[in-house]
């Protein structure tokens, strides 16, 4: 629970007859209670479900993000390190993989990027170094099993008959191996880099 000394009635919604704050308010609020990665797998989730947009955020900013606002510095913080435009993550594992990214010193990737097969087919990587032809994703069992394994066997090897190099990280990997995934990157890319 947050307190508040003021809020204003644009900041106040209902969900199910409930009083609740609105969604770029509760992430304001957020940052003054919460670490930075917790306020950001909030503020992904509700860009996601389209809760609210960057314009939201930045207005609720603009209005009570002034000097001295708790809170504040930490939303301010997330927006300036995404672009407007860059997509929201869709999942959790997708979070934790770009957090991990950003702690090896890796460059920006580009998120939810698609990649032009052939006329007609297009698939999406959760992140990329187009560049490079170096693909992640952040594999969740829950999407990865039965038509969708199978389906996925076949765009893996369409990406590498493009040329691309694609790396796939389960939860295990990516918490309680996250040195192999660093490695498997940084190799990738003095490979991609030296031809």
């Amino acid at each position: 629970m947050h307190r508040t000394d003021s809020l204003d009635p644009v900041d106040v919604g209902r969900a199910d007859g409930i009083p609740v704050t609105s969604a770029a308010r509760t992430l304001l609020d957020e940052g003054a209670v919460l670490p930075a990665r917790l306020v950001e797998a909030d503020l992904e989730a509700a860009l996601l479900e389209q809760r609210c947009d960057v314009a939201d955020l930045q207005e609720v900013l603009a209005r009570l993000g002034g000097r001295g606002r708790r809170g504040a510095a930490v939303l301010r913080q997330l927006l300036e390190a995404r672009a407007p435009s860059t997509p929201a993550l869709e999942s959790a594992l997708e979070l934790a993989l770009l957090q991990l990214l950003r702690r090896a010193g890796f460059p920006q990737p580009a998120r939810q990027l698609d990649v032009v097969l052939s006329p007609g087919r297009t698939v999406r990587l959760d992140f990329a170094w187009a560049e490079l032809c170096i693909g992640v994703e952040a594999d969740g069992r829950r999407w990865h099993t039965g038509f969708a394994f199978e389906r996925d066997l076949e765009r893996r090897n369409a990406l590498t008959r493009a040329g691309w190099r694609l790396f796939h990280y389960g939860w295990t990997a990516i918490h309680s191996g996250p040195e192999r995934v660093i490695e498997d990157l940084w190799q990738a890319r003095r490979v991609a880099e030296a031809a």
